[in-house]
């Protein structure tokens, strides 16, 4: 976003400038500091997740309302560090929903790429000796990925009663035909694992197995396949 969307030293220049730079200081004497402030209709944290201001947003005084929109938004940004330190600050943010109802597992289902390393088979592994550049690349995408999967199981140990208890959960239900629809295959085991009773669930009479052929998603339609063979298995065994 440009600056020339606001007068840089009206209330919302002084505000974009302080959420960039993690700045808070010098925003004390404004009162209200989580508001709009570009054309786009970002806030204020809005510009302090892109920038990866963490000292700003643990600074910016904000409810857990406000606190769960800005964590789906580091999620669907990739700030999978910020979103973990959020819950770490506050772990009922894990299973807090947004103004739209939407939580941080209804994000992460529906981004594929979150769970998928960059790194394709033909290129160097972490033995292999890489020049500098390409060994940077490697672990940032390490890290990244141990990120997205620590926060995926944190948010999903917030429904750990219920799944014990078996009662519906409504959001785990959602995110699990979320996944479906978008491919999102590594999500999708992982969220089985967690409640292996999620197989049969369906939506609308269909189930996840339906959705996956309609979606052409053969890699997910054969995963589950071979999964509901083995919970039969078991079944039988039992």
């Amino acid at each position: 976003m440009a600056t020339k969307d606001f007068n840089s030293n009206d209330e919302r220049g002084r505000l974009y400038r302080a959420a960039l730079n993690g700045d808070w200081k010098s925003i004390k004497d404004i009162q209200k500091i989580q508001r709009k402030i570009t054309k786009k209709g970002e806030t204020t944290l809005h510009i302090a997740a892109a920038a990866n201001q963490e000292e700003f947003r643990e600074s910016s005084r904000v409810d857990d309302k406000e606190q769960a929109k800005y964590l789906s938004h580091c999620v669907r940004g990739g700030l999978y560090g910020v979103a973990l330190q959020m819950l770490e600050d506050n772990s009922n943010l894990a299973a807090a929903g947004n103004s739209d109802g939407e939580t941080a597992l209804h994000v992460l289902a529906r981004d594929p790429s979150a769970f998928v390393s960059e790194i394709r088979p033909c290129e160097p592994k972490k033995d292999v000796k890489i020049d500098n550049s390409g060994g940077l690349k490697l672990k940032q995408e390490n890290s990244k990925q141990s990120q997205v999967n620590e926060l995926f199981e944190k948010c999903l140990q917030a429904y750990r009663d219920d799944v014990e208890n078996l009662n519906e959960i409504s959001v785990i239900s959602h995110v699990l035909f979320d996944a479906v629809e978008v491919g999102n295959t590594e999500f999708l085991v992982k969220l089985i694992r967690f409640d292996f009773d999620l197989l049969w669930k369906t939506r609308n009479s269909k189930s996840i197995f339906h959705i996956a052929v309609e979606k052409r998603h053969e890699s997910i339609f054969n995963i589950l396949n071979e999964i509901g063979s083995i919970g039969d298995l078991n079944t039988n065994y039992s």
